[in-house]
């Protein structure tokens, strides 16, 4: 059964100290995001606090995120509006550890290496994610 989005935070749900982790699709698309139900199998596993938001939850962020992961999906006519919405999410948590990946960051490495830097763009497979099962 897949939760819904607003069943956002996994366990340790009043534990403060943990790091929280938001997992972010700035697109909906017809395919699941696998990329960021492995790194939400994996924080959940290791103890953080996760959450999942979508392109229309975005401007109703108020938490605090430590570490984010942004997946920008497989469709190029996509690409401007994850774009702003991403520069929008990197002005908003400018101290967070971010990470943006998927098939069409992957295509679009050196555009978007140029905007956000080597460090925040993933191109390829992340391999210690390839031995996790992604959450259903």
């Amino acid at each position: 059964m897949k939760k819904s989005s607003s069943q956002y935070w996994s366990r340790g749900r009043h534990n403060k100290d943990k790091k929280k982790v938001l997992l972010y699709q700035p697109v909906d698309e017809k395919f699941e995001p696998k990329g960021l139900m492995k790194f939400s199998t994996y924080y959940k596993q290791n103890g953080y606090k996760v959450r999942f938001c979508r392109s229309t939850e975005i401007q109703v962020l108020r938490s605090h995120f430590d570490i984010i992961r942004i997946d920008f999906g497989y469709l190029e006519n996509n690409f401007n509006q994850s774009l702003e919405l991403t520069k929008w999410l990197v002005n908003r948590f400018p101290k967070a550890d971010i990470l943006i990946g998927g098939v069409l960051a992957s295509r679009k490495y050196d555009e978007l290496c140029q905007i956000f830097g080597k460090k925040r763009v993933h191109f390829g497979v992340i391999i210690y994610l390839e031995s996790v099962k992604e959450d259903s």
